[in-house]
């Protein structure tokens, strides 16, 4: 690196280190995804045989850090036989799961169940299971009454005040979205900015107007702010793009964090009474988290309100309810809100 100050657009101003971690960063984002890759590709030419499952369970994955051990994810781990050639073969397959509740409902009635395996042709030992597989599998058993993995239950529980909001919420942190992004890009890659003194207020107070709903929504659902597995348990049913355009502003906000402090170690002061451009594209990476996450949990909230069955009075009813708890009406059988 020469000693012209950092440019996040001139590669050539990168610093040794930062290029360094960069490529450190992608390398082990993009392993695990390869080597699954590098798998399915392998097994996909492998020989294919009717088996049984013989059991399914689950169990808890201990997380074992350096300092403390961590409770995470849950394990449902599916063990099948099959036969080649005569001979009788086992082999077992995993799959993790953010909730005990999902990893139950994975596992639910599958013993005895049919199967197809995948197995190594010059070793039948060895075998696998391929997602395709185990699609056909659950579709092999009946729909579960206790299902409550989509279950809009606790939407009941939110105010009516906040359901009527929750669209005009939904807007606004869109727009505030939107805008921190808008300030990230001309920013980081054009070095341009919109006018901070006004941005910089305005930003501020749409985060508090977007977040503090959010974490009502939150607490109808949870009934706690504290839940292990948060995100995961929070982003189900939503929408797979909602959860893939949240996840790429964590990895987004994850490196131009890293890019703002190497900015503005090397930065000019601003003129006095405005907010120095390094520093609102600081708040801009903050902003645009909160943002994103209030618009996946709200979103989330609006779409799960909307799909809830309400009686003819249009209130929320329970799912599978005949009749109103609060007006005795019927319930409607379609699941649009009206």
């Amino acid at each position: 690196m020469n000693g012209s100050p950092f440019q996040w657009n001139d590669p050539h101003t990168w610093p040794t280190f930062f290029i360094v971690w960069a490529i450190v960063a992608i390398a082990g984002w993009l392993a695990v995804p390869i080597w699954r890759w590098l798998k399915r590709r392998r097994v996909a030419r492998w020989s294919t045989t009717a088996g049984i499952v013989e059991s399914a369970s689950l169990n808890l994955i201990k997380k074992r850090w350096i300092l403390q051990t961590d409770e995470g994810a849950f394990s449902a781990e599916i063990r099948y036989s099959y036969s080649v050639g005569g001979k009788s073969e086992e082999g077992k397959y995993n799959r993790k799961f953010g909730t005990e509740e999902e990893a139950s409902g994975f596992v639910r009635d599958l013993q005895g169940k049919p199967i197809e395996i995948s197995y190594n042709a010059n070793k039948p030992a060895i075998s696998a299971v391929t997602e395709p597989a185990i699609t056909n599998l659950l579709a092999l058993r009946g729909p579960d009454p206790s299902d409550e993995s989509i279950s809009t239950v606790w939407v009941s529980r939110i105010s009516p005040v906040l359901l009527r909001l929750l669209k005009p919420l939904v807007v606004l942190s869109t727009v505030g979205f939107a805008l921190s992004l808008y300030e990230l890009l001309a920013g980081n890659f054009f070095g341009k900015s919109l006018e901070p003194d006004a941005l910089f207020v305005l930003l501020h107070l749409g985060v508090f107007a977007v977040w503090l709903p959010t974490m009502l929504v939150v607490k109808a659902r949870f009934g706690t702010l504290k839940h292990r597995d948060f995100w995961k348990t929070l982003m189900r049913g939503t929408p797979a793009w909602v959860k893939y355009l949240f996840y790429v502003v964590i990895g987004y906000e994850t490196v131009t964090s890293f890019v703002f402090f190497v900015k503005a170690f090397g930065s000019q002061p601003a003129a006095t009474g405005a907010a120095a451009p390094p520093m609102l594209w600081f708040f801009a990476d903050v902003w645009i988290v909160f943002y994103a996450a209030g618009f996946a949990i709200l979103y989330s909230a609006m779409l799960s309100a909307a799909q809830a069955p309400r009686c003819t009075n249009g209130h929320l009813a329970l799912r599978g309810a005949s009749f109103c708890t609060l007006c005795g009406q019927p319930v409607m059988r379609s699941m649009r809100a009206h």
